[in-house]
């Protein structure tokens, strides 16, 4: 799904992604039966796919999932 924002959630979602440290991080893949899901970043030059990667760098994305979650619900009503 493609989601579209303006140049300020842009700048949010790009500030929590290096604050975060994760395109640092060790955040091998795990392998999940029942359910799983994809990040690929490209950022400042670097692209890396996560991959169900473990709690702490899965923490980064569902902070950005509940930033954008919450900006889409506010433009809906």
């Amino acid at each position: 799904m493609e989601k579209n924002f303006d140049e300020s959630v842009i700048a949010d979602i790009t500030k929590t992604l290096r604050d975060s440290g994760v395109m640092e991080k060790e955040c091998p893949p795990r392998e999940i039966m029942d359910a799983g899901w994809d990040y690929e970043v490209n950022l400042d030059g670097k692209k890396i796919s996560f991959r169900n990667p473990p709690d702490d760098c899965k923490n980064v994305f569902n902070a950005i999932d509940e930033k954008i979650n919450n900006l889409l619900q506010a433009t809906a009503e």
